[in-house]
Protein backbone atom coordinates (compact mmCIF):
# COMPACT_ATOMS: atom_id res chain seq x y z
CA UNK A 1 0.00 0.00 0.00
CA UNK A 2 1.43 3.54 -0.92
CA UNK A 3 0.54 6.73 -0.04
CA UNK A 4 -2.11 7.23 -3.01
CA UNK A 5 -3.62 4.01 -2.03
CA UNK A 6 -4.42 5.19 1.64
CA UNK A 7 -5.80 8.42 0.28
CA UNK A 8 -8.33 6.66 -1.88
CA UNK A 9 -9.48 4.50 1.21
CA UNK A 10 -10.35 6.98 3.46
CA UNK A 11 -11.84 8.95 0.54
CA UNK A 12 -9.29 12.33 1.40
CA UNK A 13 -6.81 14.40 -0.48
CA UNK A 14 -3.73 14.01 -0.91
CA UNK A 15 -2.78 17.68 0.66
CA UNK A 16 -4.92 16.85 3.81
CA UNK A 17 -4.27 17.57 7.00
CA UNK A 18 -3.77 15.43 10.06
CA UNK A 19 -6.86 16.41 11.42
CA UNK A 20 -8.69 15.53 8.27
CA UNK A 21 -7.25 11.97 8.45
CA UNK A 22 -8.34 11.53 11.97
CA UNK A 23 -11.78 12.95 11.11
CA UNK A 24 -12.21 11.11 8.03
CA UNK A 25 -10.55 7.56 10.46
CA UNK A 26 -13.02 7.98 12.87
CA UNK A 27 -16.22 8.61 10.76
CA UNK A 28 -15.16 5.57 8.64
CA UNK A 29 -14.80 3.41 11.94
CA UNK A 30 -18.50 4.22 13.13
CA UNK A 31 -19.88 2.51 9.71
CA UNK A 32 -17.69 -0.50 9.51
CA UNK A 33 -16.95 -1.62 13.21
CA UNK A 34 -19.07 -4.25 13.84
CA UNK A 35 -19.43 -2.30 17.26
CA UNK A 36 -20.59 0.64 15.71
CA UNK A 37 -24.00 -0.94 14.77
CA UNK A 38 -26.46 0.09 17.02
CA UNK A 39 -25.12 3.96 16.86
CA UNK A 40 -25.57 3.57 12.89
CA UNK A 41 -29.16 2.69 14.03
CA UNK A 42 -29.63 5.90 16.39
CA UNK A 43 -28.18 8.34 13.29
CA UNK A 44 -30.34 6.33 10.58
CA UNK A 45 -33.48 8.69 11.48
CA UNK A 46 -31.17 11.94 11.95
CA UNK A 47 -31.70 14.01 9.02
CA UNK A 48 -28.63 13.87 7.51
CA UNK A 49 -27.59 10.41 8.39
CA UNK A 50 -24.49 8.98 8.01
CA UNK A 51 -26.06 6.08 5.20
CA UNK A 52 -26.52 9.22 3.19
CA UNK A 53 -23.47 10.98 3.16
CA UNK A 54 -21.45 8.10 2.42
CA UNK A 55 -23.58 7.43 -0.52
CA UNK A 56 -23.21 10.48 -1.40
CA UNK A 57 -18.94 9.96 -1.36
CA UNK A 58 -19.84 6.77 -3.07
CA UNK A 59 -22.70 6.66 -5.68
CA UNK A 60 -21.93 3.53 -7.33
CA UNK A 61 -22.19 1.39 -3.99
CA UNK A 62 -25.05 0.85 -1.12
CA UNK A 63 -21.76 -0.10 1.21
CA UNK A 64 -18.12 1.09 2.02
CA UNK A 65 -15.97 -1.31 -0.25
CA UNK A 66 -13.35 -1.07 1.92
CA UNK A 67 -13.20 -3.07 5.42
CA UNK A 68 -11.92 -1.92 8.82
CA UNK A 69 -8.57 -3.77 8.36
CA UNK A 70 -8.04 -1.45 5.04
CA UNK A 71 -9.03 1.45 6.90
CA UNK A 72 -7.07 0.96 9.76
CA UNK A 73 -3.77 0.05 7.89
CA UNK A 74 -4.32 3.24 5.58
CA UNK A 75 -4.71 5.30 8.43
CA UNK A 76 -1.31 3.99 10.27
CA UNK A 77 0.65 4.88 6.91
CA UNK A 78 -0.93 8.75 6.33
CA UNK A 79 -0.51 9.14 10.21
CA UNK A 80 3.07 8.40 10.05
CA UNK A 81 3.79 5.30 9.58
CA UNK A 82 6.60 3.60 6.83
CA UNK A 83 4.95 2.27 3.62
CA UNK A 84 4.50 -0.97 3.36
CA UNK A 85 2.85 -3.76 1.77
CA UNK A 86 0.49 -5.57 4.01
CA UNK A 87 0.18 -8.69 2.39
CA UNK A 88 -3.59 -7.69 0.60
CA UNK A 89 -5.01 -5.51 -2.18
CA UNK A 90 -5.54 -1.90 -2.02
CA UNK A 91 -7.36 0.69 -4.65
CA UNK A 92 -9.77 -0.50 -7.68
CA UNK A 93 -8.60 -4.27 -6.43
CA UNK A 94 -9.19 -4.02 -3.08
CA UNK A 95 -10.94 -7.10 -1.58
CA UNK A 96 -14.73 -7.30 -1.07
CA UNK A 97 -16.12 -5.85 2.45
CA UNK A 98 -16.02 -8.64 4.62
CA UNK A 99 -19.46 -10.73 6.07
CA UNK A 100 -20.13 -8.88 9.44
CA UNK A 101 -19.11 -10.66 12.64
CA UNK A 102 -21.83 -10.73 15.93
CA UNK A 103 -17.89 -11.13 17.78
CA UNK A 104 -16.64 -7.27 17.86
CA UNK A 105 -12.78 -9.17 17.98
CA UNK A 106 -13.31 -11.65 15.23
CA UNK A 107 -11.72 -9.31 12.72
CA UNK A 108 -8.24 -9.44 14.56
CA UNK A 109 -8.16 -13.06 15.68
CA UNK A 110 -8.85 -13.67 11.94
CA UNK A 111 -6.21 -10.59 10.85
CA UNK A 112 -3.47 -10.97 14.29
CA UNK A 113 -1.28 -8.84 12.36
CA UNK A 114 -3.60 -5.94 11.97
CA UNK A 115 -3.46 -5.97 15.98
CA UNK A 116 -0.51 -3.84 16.30
CA UNK A 117 -2.14 -1.40 13.43
CA UNK A 118 -5.03 -1.02 15.76
CA UNK A 119 -3.32 -0.04 18.95
CA UNK A 120 0.57 -0.07 18.93
CA UNK A 121 0.56 0.06 22.28
CA UNK A 122 3.48 -2.44 24.57
CA UNK A 123 1.21 -5.10 26.91
CA UNK A 124 2.11 -5.97 30.11
CA UNK A 125 1.88 -9.99 30.85
CA UNK A 126 1.25 -9.94 34.20
CA UNK A 127 -2.07 -7.81 34.08
CA UNK A 128 -4.75 -9.49 36.57
CA UNK A 129 -7.16 -9.23 33.28
CA UNK A 130 -7.64 -7.75 29.91
CA UNK A 131 -9.44 -4.38 29.68
CA UNK A 132 -10.99 -2.68 26.51
CA UNK A 133 -9.80 0.26 24.20
CA UNK A 134 -12.78 2.07 23.51
CA UNK A 135 -12.86 4.81 20.66
CA UNK A 136 -15.38 7.71 20.75
CA UNK A 137 -18.04 7.11 17.65
CA UNK A 138 -19.34 10.72 16.20
CA UNK A 139 -21.20 12.07 13.39
CA UNK A 140 -20.28 13.94 10.73
CA UNK A 141 -20.93 17.49 12.46
CA UNK A 142 -18.26 15.63 15.16
CA UNK A 143 -21.07 15.30 18.16
CA UNK A 144 -20.23 12.36 20.20
CA UNK A 145 -22.67 9.47 19.84
CA UNK A 146 -20.76 6.91 22.34
CA UNK A 147 -17.65 4.65 22.07
CA UNK A 148 -17.05 0.81 21.24
CA UNK A 149 -14.44 -1.43 22.30
CA UNK A 150 -11.81 -1.43 19.40
CA UNK A 151 -9.59 -4.17 20.46
CA UNK A 152 -9.17 -5.78 24.57
CA UNK A 153 -5.75 -7.02 25.75
CA UNK A 154 -3.72 -6.46 28.68
CA UNK A 155 -2.40 -3.20 26.61
CA UNK A 156 -0.56 -0.31 28.70
CA UNK A 157 -2.13 3.18 28.32
CA UNK A 158 -0.40 5.46 26.10
CA UNK A 159 -0.93 9.47 25.86
CA UNK A 160 -2.63 8.61 22.64
CA UNK A 161 -5.66 7.28 24.82
CA UNK A 162 -7.76 10.05 25.79
CA UNK A 163 -7.80 9.57 29.86
CA UNK A 164 -11.25 9.42 30.22
CA UNK A 165 -11.47 6.85 28.08
CA UNK A 166 -8.73 4.55 29.85
CA UNK A 167 -10.36 5.38 33.22
CA UNK A 168 -13.90 3.91 31.85
CA UNK A 169 -12.14 0.97 30.48
CA UNK A 170 -10.91 0.41 33.86
CA UNK A 171 -14.39 0.64 35.72
CA UNK A 172 -15.60 -1.58 33.23
CA UNK A 173 -13.18 -3.88 34.17
CA UNK A 174 -13.64 -3.44 37.69
CA UNK A 175 -17.16 -4.41 37.42
CA UNK A 176 -16.83 -7.22 35.50
CA UNK A 177 -14.30 -8.38 38.43
CA UNK A 178 -17.02 -7.54 41.14
CA UNK A 179 -20.05 -8.91 39.17
CA UNK A 180 -18.04 -12.69 38.86
CA UNK A 181 -17.28 -12.60 42.74
CA UNK A 182 -20.83 -11.94 43.30
CA UNK A 183 -22.33 -14.47 41.50
CA UNK A 184 -19.98 -16.91 42.77
CA UNK A 185 -20.93 -15.84 46.48
CA UNK A 186 -24.40 -16.23 45.04
CA UNK A 187 -24.26 -19.67 43.98
CA UNK A 188 -22.40 -20.95 47.18
CA UNK A 189 -25.63 -19.68 49.28
CA UNK A 190 -28.08 -20.86 46.84
CA UNK A 191 -26.66 -23.26 44.07
CA UNK A 192 -26.97 -22.73 40.82
CA UNK A 193 -30.51 -22.63 39.92
CA UNK A 194 -31.68 -20.81 43.24
CA UNK A 195 -32.56 -16.91 42.89
CA UNK A 196 -31.46 -15.05 45.49
CA UNK A 197 -34.04 -11.84 44.39
CA UNK A 198 -36.57 -14.23 45.96
CA UNK A 199 -34.96 -14.33 49.39
CA UNK A 200 -36.15 -11.73 51.73
CA UNK A 201 -32.98 -11.75 53.69
CA UNK A 202 -31.01 -10.75 50.66
CA UNK A 203 -33.36 -8.03 49.77
CA UNK A 204 -33.03 -6.52 53.32
CA UNK A 205 -29.11 -6.56 53.29
CA UNK A 206 -28.91 -4.64 49.82
CA UNK A 207 -28.56 -1.53 51.27
CA UNK A 208 -25.57 -2.80 53.19
CA UNK A 209 -24.23 -4.73 50.02
CA UNK A 210 -24.38 -1.68 48.27
CA UNK A 211 -21.82 0.43 50.41
CA UNK A 212 -19.49 -2.67 50.62
CA UNK A 213 -19.44 -3.20 47.17
CA UNK A 214 -18.60 0.79 46.15
CA UNK A 215 -15.36 0.71 48.52
CA UNK A 216 -14.65 -2.52 46.90
CA UNK A 217 -14.59 -0.32 43.70
CA UNK A 218 -13.10 2.53 44.60
CA UNK A 219 -9.95 0.27 45.74
CA UNK A 220 -9.81 -2.24 42.40
CA UNK A 221 -9.84 0.86 40.29
CA UNK A 222 -7.08 2.56 41.99
CA UNK A 223 -4.94 -1.05 41.89
CA UNK A 224 -5.85 -2.38 38.68
CA UNK A 225 -5.21 1.25 36.96
CA UNK A 226 -1.81 0.57 38.09
CA UNK A 227 -0.90 -2.13 35.93
CA UNK A 228 -1.82 -0.64 32.66
CA UNK A 229 0.62 2.28 33.43
CA UNK A 230 4.57 2.44 32.70
CA UNK A 231 5.37 5.44 34.61
CA UNK A 232 8.49 5.35 33.71
CA UNK A 233 8.28 5.46 29.56
CA UNK A 234 5.31 7.80 29.72
CA UNK A 235 6.37 10.71 32.38
CA UNK A 236 8.68 11.97 29.73
CA UNK A 237 5.78 12.82 27.32
CA UNK A 238 3.73 14.50 29.39
CA UNK A 239 6.20 16.61 31.53
CA UNK A 240 9.45 18.43 31.30
CA UNK A 241 12.74 16.30 31.32
CA UNK A 242 16.41 16.97 31.85
CA UNK A 243 19.02 14.40 31.33
CA UNK A 244 22.17 14.69 33.42
CA UNK A 245 25.61 12.44 34.00
CA UNK A 246 25.73 11.89 29.85
CA UNK A 247 22.24 11.42 29.63
CA UNK A 248 22.17 8.40 31.48
CA UNK A 249 19.72 9.71 33.88
CA UNK A 250 16.44 11.75 33.43
CA UNK A 251 14.73 14.32 35.98
CA UNK A 252 11.53 15.34 35.63
CA UNK A 253 9.45 18.31 36.02
CA UNK A 254 6.40 18.36 37.96
CA UNK A 255 4.39 21.73 38.33
CA UNK A 256 2.32 21.28 41.68
CA UNK A 257 0.37 22.66 44.69
CA UNK A 258 0.69 22.44 47.74
CA UNK A 259 -2.68 22.24 49.85
CA UNK A 260 -2.92 23.40 53.29
CA UNK A 261 -4.42 22.17 56.03
CA UNK A 262 -5.11 23.12 59.43
CA UNK A 263 -5.72 20.94 62.19
CA UNK A 264 -7.85 22.72 64.54
CA UNK A 265 -8.66 26.22 64.96
CA UNK A 266 -6.02 28.81 64.83
CA UNK A 267 -3.60 26.58 63.68
CA UNK A 268 -1.95 27.39 60.48
CA UNK A 269 0.52 26.30 57.86
CA UNK A 270 3.91 27.43 58.62
CA UNK A 271 5.34 30.39 57.01
CA UNK A 272 7.19 29.06 53.19
CA UNK A 273 9.23 31.08 51.49
CA UNK A 274 9.68 30.90 47.39
CA UNK A 275 12.86 28.66 47.24
CA UNK A 276 12.53 26.66 50.43
CA UNK A 277 12.74 23.08 50.31
CA UNK A 278 10.01 20.38 51.20
CA UNK A 279 10.39 17.17 52.69
CA UNK A 280 8.18 13.69 51.93
CA UNK A 281 6.34 12.79 55.74
CA UNK A 282 4.31 10.08 54.28
CA UNK A 283 1.97 8.73 51.76
CA UNK A 284 -1.60 8.44 53.04
CA UNK A 285 -4.94 7.70 51.34
CA UNK A 286 -3.23 7.98 48.39
CA UNK A 287 -1.68 11.88 48.82
CA UNK A 288 2.26 12.66 49.59
CA UNK A 289 2.54 14.98 52.46
CA UNK A 290 5.15 17.21 53.17
CA UNK A 291 6.99 18.58 55.93
CA UNK A 292 8.98 21.48 56.28
CA UNK A 293 13.32 21.10 57.31
CA UNK A 294 11.66 21.99 61.30
CA UNK A 295 10.16 18.47 60.92
CA UNK A 296 6.67 20.47 60.65
CA UNK A 297 3.82 19.20 58.13
CA UNK A 298 2.35 22.12 56.14
CA UNK A 299 0.24 19.77 53.54
CA UNK A 300 -0.21 17.34 50.86
CA UNK A 301 0.54 17.62 47.12
CA UNK A 302 -1.98 18.47 44.35
CA UNK A 303 -1.38 18.67 40.36
CA UNK A 304 -3.09 20.66 37.99
CA UNK A 305 -3.11 17.37 35.82
CA UNK A 306 -5.21 14.60 36.87
CA UNK A 307 -3.31 12.23 35.23
CA UNK A 308 -0.16 12.78 37.73
CA UNK A 309 -2.37 11.15 40.46
CA UNK A 310 -2.39 7.66 38.63
CA UNK A 311 1.19 8.42 37.42
CA UNK A 312 3.14 9.63 40.17
CA UNK A 313 1.28 7.94 43.84
CA UNK A 314 2.02 5.00 43.21
CA UNK A 315 5.14 5.46 42.62
CA UNK A 316 5.44 7.20 45.97
CA UNK A 317 4.20 4.16 47.67
CA UNK A 318 6.16 1.84 45.95
CA UNK A 319 9.57 4.04 46.78
CA UNK A 320 10.52 3.87 43.29
CA UNK A 321 11.44 7.46 43.07
CA UNK A 322 13.63 9.74 44.12
CA UNK A 323 12.02 13.50 44.85
CA UNK A 324 13.65 17.06 45.58
CA UNK A 325 10.22 19.73 46.52
CA UNK A 326 10.49 22.96 46.63
CA UNK A 327 8.66 25.90 47.29
CA UNK A 328 7.46 28.18 44.08
CA UNK A 329 5.64 31.01 44.72
CA UNK A 330 3.06 31.61 47.61
CA UNK A 331 -0.33 33.57 47.30
CA UNK A 332 -2.57 35.00 49.66
CA UNK A 333 -6.16 35.61 49.46
CA UNK A 334 -8.51 37.20 52.14
CA UNK A 335 -5.95 39.00 53.81
CA UNK A 336 -6.96 41.73 55.80
CA UNK A 337 -4.18 43.59 55.37
CA UNK A 338 -3.75 47.05 58.23
CA UNK A 339 -6.77 45.58 60.31
CA UNK A 340 -4.57 44.43 63.26
CA UNK A 341 -7.76 41.47 63.33
CA UNK A 342 -6.42 38.21 62.89
CA UNK A 343 -8.03 36.14 60.25
CA UNK A 344 -7.96 32.58 58.75
CA UNK A 345 -6.29 33.24 54.67
CA UNK A 346 -6.50 30.91 52.16
CA UNK A 347 -2.90 30.24 50.85
CA UNK A 348 -2.17 29.04 47.51
CA UNK A 349 1.71 27.64 47.34
CA UNK A 350 2.72 26.89 43.90
CA UNK A 351 5.61 23.81 44.20
CA UNK A 352 8.36 22.23 42.04
CA UNK A 353 8.68 19.08 42.07
CA UNK A 354 11.41 17.24 40.71
CA UNK A 355 12.33 13.44 40.43
CA UNK A 356 13.82 10.35 39.15
CA UNK A 357 13.70 6.88 39.35
CA UNK A 358 15.80 4.14 41.08
CA UNK A 359 17.87 2.00 39.11
CA UNK A 360 15.80 -1.25 39.92
CA UNK A 361 12.22 0.81 38.62
CA UNK A 362 13.45 -0.56 35.12
CA UNK A 363 10.74 -2.49 33.39
CA UNK A 364 7.34 -3.67 33.66
CA UNK A 365 4.63 -2.23 36.57
CA UNK A 366 5.06 -3.32 39.53
CA UNK A 367 2.93 -7.06 40.01
CA UNK A 368 0.14 -6.14 42.26
CA UNK A 369 -2.04 -8.70 41.35
CA UNK A 370 -1.81 -10.63 44.24
CA UNK A 371 -2.97 -7.53 46.41
CA UNK A 372 -5.98 -7.36 43.35
CA UNK A 373 -7.11 -10.74 44.17
CA UNK A 374 -6.63 -10.01 48.17
CA UNK A 375 -9.26 -7.46 47.45
CA UNK A 376 -11.70 -9.67 45.74
CA UNK A 377 -11.44 -12.18 48.41
CA UNK A 378 -12.23 -10.05 51.31
CA UNK A 379 -14.89 -8.66 49.59
CA UNK A 380 -16.48 -11.93 48.69
CA UNK A 381 -16.03 -13.02 52.60
CA UNK A 382 -17.90 -9.80 53.59
CA UNK A 383 -20.56 -10.21 50.23
CA UNK A 384 -21.27 -13.67 52.11
CA UNK A 385 -21.11 -12.07 55.37
CA UNK A 386 -23.93 -9.29 54.29
CA UNK A 387 -26.66 -12.52 54.01
CA UNK A 388 -28.84 -13.18 56.74
CA UNK A 389 -28.14 -15.61 58.77
CA UNK A 390 -24.55 -16.85 57.11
Amino acid sequence: MNRMDACRILGVSGDCSTEEVKKRYRQLLHLVHPDAEAFRRRSMNAADSIQNQIRELNKDSEVYPYDILEITAAYTLLMGGAENDTGQESGAEASPHHARSTDPDDWIRRNPEYARAVWNAEENPNAFCEREILQLIEDFDGNVLGDFTLIRGKYLWQPEEEFPLFMKSIARAVELLIQHTEEEAEQQIYGAAGNPRMDDGYCSSEEQRSLLKKTCREKLTYLLAQQFIDAVHTLDQLVHTQRIKDGRETIYYIPAMLETSTSGPGKFCPELLPGETLLPDRVEQHRLFVKNQNGQQVGYLSYPDDRMYYLLIPLFEQKRVQVKIRVYKQKREGEEAGTGRKRAVQKHVRISLWLKFKESSAGMPEDISAQIQEGLTAYRNQFLGSFSGS
